[in-house]
């Protein structure tokens, strides 16, 4: 009977110390889960969002009365390509001469985007602002836009936020 007692109390001991050493693990492993960068549970690129642009057309380019700047008015449209909604967002126009002369510049206003549920379009004409100063007339610049200019919003696919660049040339005045 003493043999079964102690029997038992070593396995108890042993069952005890099992536990104590898994629970030791599973405090670790969720350690290093919550580290800044790291999840064991990543999400799944292929349920996020993914937001694409589909249309981005000249519509016209004119400068102001005082020729201080130029607007470069396009025809955008955006569309969330992704199974699950994007949530809102912000759309950027960029500018820059192709040469590679003058550094990539930002328009002077940027258009906010809703959240936009799968399958769902942003459509709009916009006038995009640029100072004259860095597009004399008669210059050619290359001229695009890109949806989720800030990444706000967690995307399954990154590299799909820009337009094809357009050259463009600033009119006479």
């Amino acid at each position: 009977m003493r043999k079964t007692a102690l029997f038992i109390t070593c396995i108890l001991a042993f069952a005890i110390n099992q536990q104590a050493q898994e629970g030791k693990t599973r405090r670790a492993e969720n350690d290093l889960n919550s580290s800044a960068g790291f999840s064991i549970n990543e999400t799944n690129p292929g349920s996020l969002p993914d937001l694409t642009i589909t249309e981005c057309g000249l519509v016209s380019i004119a400068a102001d009365a005082n020729q201080k700047f130029l607007y470069i008015q396009v025809s955008i449209k955006v569309k969330n390509i992704g199974p699950t909604k994007a949530g809102p967002s912000t759309l950027v126009a960029y500018y820059r001469n192709p040469g590679g002369g003058m550094p990539v510049r930002e328009a002077e206003d940027s258009i906010p985007i809703a959240t936009l549920r799968p399958g769902q379009f942003f459509s709009k004409v916009h006038s995009f602002r640029a100072p004259v100063e860095y597009l004399k007339p008669g210059l050619r610049f290359e001229f695009w836009i890109k949806t989720d200019a800030k990444n706000e919003v967690e995307e399954s696919n990154e590299a799909n936020n820009n337009s094809p660049k357009m050259i463009l040339n600033t009119p006479n005045w």
